[in-house]
């Protein structure tokens, strides 16, 4: 799992680059014909979207690590119960995204059981299978 998150490191740090869009946006605020007019919103290209979905695919990668060393330690595991919300509405955005980045696998680590046996919350193991009946 370390490999893939420094892999997706990596990835937003190549593709991370966004000068060139900061420009262009300076450009707009500066140029003193743009007031007024009504600027259509930019839905996002491919690069944006493609970012977005490695972003929340490492933090929900993130929160599945930390319920399994909270839960050797003892701790109560709640990582994934604090992000079940984000993960379901993110996921239902745009699924075919995330499907194309690693979803199952994700799934799976949210799926799997814990270090001591035990099964994921209830409410983590129900929305997760909703979500992959709503995918297929």
């Amino acid at each position: 799992m370390t490999n893939m998150i420094s892999c997706c490191y990596a990835f937003l740090n190549v593709k991370g680059n966004f000068q060139g869009a900061q420009d262009e946006k300076d450009k707009e605020m500066n140029d003193p014909f743009q007031i007024g007019r009504k600027r259509k919103r930019n839905k996002g290209n491919s690069t944006e979207i493609t970012l977005s979905v490695v972003k929340f695919m490492i933090e929900f990668e993130v929160a599945a690590q930390e319920n399994a060393d909270l839960q050797k330690h003892g701790k109560p595991v709640i990582n994934k119960l604090k992000k079940l919300s984000l993960f379901t509405d993110v996921i239902s955005e745009k699924p075919q995204e995330f499907l194309d980045h690693g979803l199952l696998t994700v799934l799976k680590n949210w799926l799997e059981p814990l270090p001591d046996g035990s099964l994921p919350h209830l409410t983590i193991r129900t929305k997760n299978l909703k979500i992959l009946n709503d995918v297929y």
